[in-house]
């Protein structure tokens, strides 16, 4: 697609934004159906895989899928046995799931509506992840922390204005991080593996603000399909 700007990388690249999309619209077929959001995820992944064509090629990516399919199972039935989602949760609760790579991560945003500028609140994010083997857990964990905290930031203050064709935002001044005192809560669950190590750089940016926006719906009733969000997006329910 052609634009004026021109696009940078990100954390986690493209994949962010595709999960956006992606695992709102999941919440919301679950919704219109009356189906648990994460019980509508598993059955999705139930078809077993099929390989297309008979060369190299055709086989690495059919174990390249299967392996996938295996690990959004595993991370989904962990937030099953652990009772992370079916836990009774103060306002709003919101569920995504995405893989980079062959890493796979989880997010459950606790979310609660406020009367601040925000008009709502991240009080916990909880997390499960498939990394094949974890080398260093101290470091592992402080990858996903500061996904979470990465993407997060976004969700609340990221965005580009553009007046008369110039970029308003300079420096890092004009790129707010989420401050320690707005840091939610977080609980971060590795899956035990003997497969080799497959990154945690990237993995744990993409599923986290579809699970906020899924959590503000549970809680407000409105449903966002972008980031940032602020107090006028929840009253006006933009899209």
């Amino acid at each position: 697609m052609e634009s004026i700007l021109h696009p940078g990388a990100w954390r986690s690249v493209s994949e962010h934004s595709s999960s956006l999309g992606k695992e709102c619209f999941m919440d919301e077929l679950a919704g219109k159906i009356g189906q648990d959001p994460l019980e509508f995820r598993l059955k999705k992944l139930q078809p077993e895989i099929v390989k297309e064509g008979d060369d190299d090629f055709a086989e690495r990516i059919f174990n390249y899928r299967k392996l996938l399919r295996e690990r959004f199972v595993s991370v989904l039935q962990t937030i099953q046995e652990k009772g992370l989602w079916n836990k009774k949760m103060p306002s709003g609760k919101g569920l995504a799931i995405e893989n980079f790579g062959r890493t796979v991560c989880a997010h459950i945003a606790e979310v609660s509506l406020t009367d601040d500028d925000f008009g709502y609140k991240e009080d916990k994010i909880t997390s499960v992840v498939n990394c094949g083997t974890l080398v260093n857990p101290h470091f592992g964990k402080g990858q996903i922390e500061g996904s979470i905290i990465w993407a997060l930031s976004a969700v609340k203050y990221g965005g580009v204005e553009v007046e008369n064709g110039v970029v308003q935002r300079s420096n890092f001044h004009d790129n707010r991080s989420l401050r320690m005192d707005e840091v939610p809560e977080m609980d971060i669950h590795f899956i035990p593996s003997e497969e080799p190590p497959s990154g945690l750089g990237e993995p744990g940016t993409p599923p986290l603000a579809p699970a906020v926006l899924n959590a503000i719906f549970d809680a407000s009733g409105k449903r966002i399909r972008k980031i940032h969000v602020n107090k006028t997006d929840l009253q006006d329910n933009a899209i």
